[in-house]
């Protein structure tokens, strides 16, 4: 039987008994809400970003109120874990931005074909990540 230590796994992806150990353990503000109310929460943003906020600005001051009141917690394993589904955003939309409607950036020629990059392709990127 082959054991492996918590050393040799990779940083982006979240340790759930780290996870556990904050969630119990921490004194942030952010700890010391209910969980009922983190629920509520969730499911506000969540309907927020995709219903309601059209533009970039408001799902970036969202992101921003939502990391002040993490404050206290791990960021940099934060960031290490959101490196993964960034990852996975990024490989599905580079493929994307090739086909949205808008002004020209930069158009290139591959394989006989022209693809054009524009600026509402850049704007998606944005608004997936």
């Amino acid at each position: 039987m082959i054991f492996i230590s918590e050393s040799q796994i990779s940083g982006h992806i979240p340790d759930l008994d780290l996870i556990t150990y904050y969630s119990e353990n921490n004194q942030t503000l952010f700890s010391r809400i209910s969980p009922w109310t983190k629920l509520f929460a969730l499911v506000s943003v969540v309907l927020f970003v995709t219903i309601v906020a059209k533009h970039s600005a408001l799902d970036s001051s969202v992101y921003s109120c939502i990391g002040l009141l993490a404050s206290g917690s791990p960021l940099k394993k934060l960031f290490q874990w959101y490196l993964l589904p960034v990852m996975f955003v990024l490989s599905l939309v580079i493929l994307l931005i090739w086909s949205e409607p808008g002004h020209p950036l930069i158009s290139l020629w591959i394989f006989g074909r022209n693809i054009t990059l524009t600026d509402n392709g850049l704007l998606l990127v944005v608004r997936l990540l």
